[in-house]
């Protein structure tokens, strides 16, 4: 297993914590993501996207990752995904008033660096 897919499983970790913490604690996540819901029943969009989605496609890329099945196609779904992302925040801090908060820009690096990360199976693949 090269660097650039251990360096991907690790992203993938990163973003299946993410997901378990957002299954077992969705005001874990407002409190990350500075949102919350308008009702009531909103949580359970939280446990939904922040936590299964979040769970479900990281796990799909670690699974990936270590039986050798996928590696570059799964880190490839992700980095896009991580990666635009990112490309939404940047929108939200050229256009929007009120985003340009230290908040935003660390989370804009964290994306960028998953992004990244995970991109580096499909970059080795295709560079050599």
């Amino acid at each position: 297993m090269s660097w650039f897919v251990i360096i991907a499983f690790a992203a993938a970790v990163i973003g299946f914590c993410l997901g378990v913490g957002g299954l077992i604690s969705p005001k874990w996540r407002m409190g990350l993501t500075r949102l919350m819901p308008a009702k009531p029943e909103g949580a359970a969009e939280f446990r939904a996207t922040f936590g299964g989605f979040f769970l479900g496609a990281h796990a799909a890329a670690m699974l990936g990752i270590l039986f050798d099945r996928g590696v570059v196609g799964a880190s490839f779904v992700l980095a896009a995904a991580w990666g635009a992302s990112a490309s939404g925040r940047l929108v939200a801090l050229a256009l929007e008033d009120g985003t340009r908060h230290k908040s935003n820009y660390i989370m804009l690096v964290i994306e960028l660096a998953l992004a990244v990360a995970l991109i580096l199976p499909a970059a080795e693949f295709f560079l050599t």
